[in-house]
């Protein structure tokens, strides 16, 4: 997620998430003028940044829809962006790894058929000799 809005205080601000390289992620953009942003909240979102937040667990940043987006003709990334961090894009999770004590189990079992299978041929190889 790039631009969003939040809810701060009983206000809705326009904001851009981004990283911050001292304090995380954040958010950074305007106050809006009512509960869905306009042209011009966005300009100052752009311009004139007066809300800025870290973003903690708890705070929900809504993204905008494609055409909220495109009404709001907002660029990629504000020009502001380069004084305080790096986009904040959130990831999905990567899948769990595998529990390290199950690998070894497997490794060690595997290792042991493996062995015991040596062990019966070469039983087998010379019993029959």
């Amino acid at each position: 997620m790039a631009w969003g809005l939040i809810r701060a205080m009983d206000q809705f601000a326009l904001v851009f998430t981004y990283v911050d390289p001292k304090r995380g992620p954040s958010a950074k953009g305007a106050r809006v003028r009512g509960t869905e942003p306009m042209p011009e909240d966005a300009r100052d979102a752009c311009e004139r940044p007066n809300v800025t937040v870290r973003i903690e667990p708890g705070l929900r940043v809504r993204p905008l829809s494609p055409e909220q987006f495109q009404l709001l003709a907002l660029p990629e990334e504000p020009a502001w962006l380069v004084h305080v961090g790096t986009a904040y894009i959130e990831k999905p999770a990567p899948p769990p790894e595998p529990e390290p004590d199950l690998r070894r189990t497997v490794v060690v079992i595997a290792s042991t058929v493996f062995a015991l299978a040596v062990a019966l041929l070469l039983y087998l190889y010379f019993a029959f000799d």
